[in-house]
């Protein structure tokens, strides 16, 4: 029986395909008490019931040394792994982001290395503060290179000429209303 090894079935024809659900917690303020690692559902007593089950993974409570050696597409996440105790976040933060800069630089294609630089520079927002984040990152070719990455930069610049326009605007007409 498919539940009591631990994972859920989804049934096609006459298959059974186990599927392992995990929900990744990526910082501790994502840990509500409600996250127990099952779901029961039955709107009309027993007809019509689910029972869901999943795995929770807390990932500030795995080793970011573990992380950082797994897979490359885990990699990006040992920035949010448990980091060894002594200096202070934002050295480990940047300690961690060099590594897995060389680490992918190394191994990974073109494309895929700037993907991953981008993935590990927006999870690192959740560490440190986006310019602590920004300095760290900064100058990485193979990032500035990558779509996400051009394509925040893209939103920033659109949302500085927003303001800018605002600003000339109110200079010009005196303050706007919420409708401009």
């Amino acid at each position: 029986h498919a539940d009591v090894l631990g994972y859920n079935a989804l049934v096609f024809a006459e298959y059974h395909v186990p599927v392992h659900s995990i929900v990744l917690l990526l910082r501790p303020e994502a840990a509500h008490a409600n996250m127990t690692g099952r779901i029961a559902y039955a709107p009309r007593g027993e007809e019509g019931r689910m029972e869901f089950c999943y795995r929770v993974v807390r990932l500030w409570e795995i080793d970011a040394e573990q992380l950082i050696a797994s897979t490359l597409g885990i990699i990006p996440l040992a920035i949010l792994g448990r980091f060894p105790e002594g200096a202070s976040v934002e050295e480990k933060v940047t300690a961690f982001a060099r590594r897995i800069i060389d680490r992918v630089s190394k191994e990974a294609s073109p494309d895929q290395a700037g993907r991953l630089i981008t993935k590990a520079l927006l999870l690192t927002g959740l560490r440190v503060q986006r310019n602590v984040a920004l300095r760290i990152f900064k100058g990485i070719p193979m990032m500035q290179e990558s779509d996400t990455y051009l394509m925040i930069l893209e939103e920033g610049e659109e949302k500085a000429r927003r303001e800018v326009i605002v600003e000339v605007g109110e200079e010009r007409l005196g303050p706007c209303d919420e409708s401009v």
